[in-house]
C-alpha cells in the first residue's frame, strides 16, 4: 500500500466534504480498494465457487481498508458525529447525507 496516496487526503473538516470524497475515491482507486465503494458485498451460498469466495474475501479486505482510511482522514469532531457502520459504502452515504443536511441548514440560515 502506498502511504503517499493516503496522506494526500486532506482531513475532512465538514466544509471540504466534496474535495475529501473525491480525494478519497482517487486514493482508494489507486490502491485498488475501491471495490467496496463500487459494488455490493457478495453473498455466498453452499454452492458458491472458489472464485466467488475469493471475490468476497477481496471485497471484505477492501471494505476494511476503506473504513480505516475514511476514519483516519477525518477530524475527531466529524468522526464522532457519523453513525458507525461495518459497510464502507453505507458509511460514506451516511456522511454524504449528514453534510448535505448541514449545507441545507447553512443556506437556510444565511437567507
Amino acid at each position: 500500500m502506498n502511504p503517499t496516496s493516503i496522506n494526500s487526503i486532506e482531513p475532512l473538516t465538514g466544509s471540504n466534504f466534496k474535495k475529501w470524497k473525491r480525494d478519497l475515491e482517487i486514493a482508494l482507486g489507486l490502491l485498488d480498494h475501491d471495490i467496496a465503494l463500487r459494488e455490493e458485498k457478495p453473498v455466498l451460498t453452499d454452492e458458491s465457487t472458489a472464485e466467488q469466495r475469493l471475490k468476497l474475501e477481496r471485497w471484505e479486505k477492501a471494505n476494511r481498508i476503506c473504513l480505516l482510511i475514511m476514519k483516519k482522514s477525518m477530524t475527531e469532531a466529524i468522526y464522532g458525529g457519523i453513525p458507525d457502520s461495518e459497510n464502507a459504502k453505507e458509511y460514506l452515504k451516511a456522511m454524504a447525507e449528514k453534510f448535505k443536511e448541514s449545507i441545507r441548514l447553512k443556506l437556510e440560515i444565511d437567507e
